[in-house]
C-alpha cells in the first residue's frame, strides 16, 4: 500500500504533467522529483516503462522490507540443543506432601488426636447442651477445634449413641413430639 500522495505523484509522472516544486510557494512548472530511492540521485519517469520499472522495484523493496520485519518480529528463537551427555545431572524433584514414613506418621498423629475419656464425657454433655454447635462444644474443650469435635462426632456417634442423649435430655420422642403425644396415644382432658 503506497500512500495517496504518491499515488498522486505516479499518476502526474505517467501523464507528464509537472508537480510543485520541493519547497512551498513555487507554483507550476518545476519538474516532479522522488526522494532518491536508487544510486542515483534523482528520479524523473521519462516513459511508460521507465514508470512501470520504478513502480515494479518499488514494490519489490517494499515486500522485502515488510517480509523482513515480519519474520523478524514473529520468529522464534531457537535454543540450543543439548546431547544427553551435556544435559544438566541435577533435576527438581519436588517433595510436597511427601511423607518419609507414613506409618510412623500415622501413630504420632492417632497419639495426638486420641480422645481420652474425659474428652469423650465433656463432648458428649456439651454435645447434649448444644447439639451441632461445633464452636461451642470445641470452647469446652481444650486443645480441640471445631474440625476436630465434627471429625469425632461422625467417627462416634453411633458408639456414643448421642441422638438417643439428646432425645433423653430434651424430652421428646421422634420429631421433637414430647412422650405421649404420638399420633396412637389418647389425649387426656377432653
Amino acid at each position: 500500500g503506497a500512500s495517496a500522495a504518491e499515488r498522486r505523484r505516479r499518476r502526474q509522472a505517467a501523464s507528464g504533467e509537472e508537480g510543485p516544486g520541493p519547497e512551498e510557494g513555487q507554483g507550476r512548472g518545476a519538474p516532479l522529483l522522488r526522494p532518491a530511492r536508487t544510486t542515483r540521485s534523482h528520479d524523473v519517469v521519462r516513459s511508460e516503462e521507465e514508470l512501470q520499472a520504478v513502480i515494479k522495484q518499488l514494490e519489490e523493496e517494499e515486500r522485502t522490507h515488510k517480509s523482513a520485519r515480519y519474520i523478524a518480529a514473529q520468529a522464534a528463537t531457537v535454543p540450543g540443543q543439548w546431547l544427553p551427555s551435556e544435559a544438566p545431572s541435577r533435576r527438581y524433584r519436588s517433595t510436597n506432601l511427601l511423607v518419609p514414613d507414613p506409618r510412623k506418621a500415622d501413630k504420632d498423629r492417632r497419639a495426638r488426636t486420641a480422645w481420652s475419656a474425659a474428652e469423650r464425657a465433656l463432648f458428649a454433655d456439651r454435645f447434649v447442651a448444644a447439639p451441632k454447635n461445633w464452636r461451642k462444644i470445641a470452647q469446652g474443650l481444650e486443645w480441640r477445634t471445631p474440625a476436630d469435635c465434627v471429625f469425632f462426632y461422625y467417627l462416634h456417634k453411633n458408639r456414643l449413641d448421642l441422638k438417643a442423649r439428646l432425645r433423653a435430655a430434651q424430652g421428646t420422642r421422634g420429631r421433637g413430639r414430647p412422650p405421649g403425644t404420638g399420633p396412637g396415644t389418647a389425649r387426656s382432658g377432653a
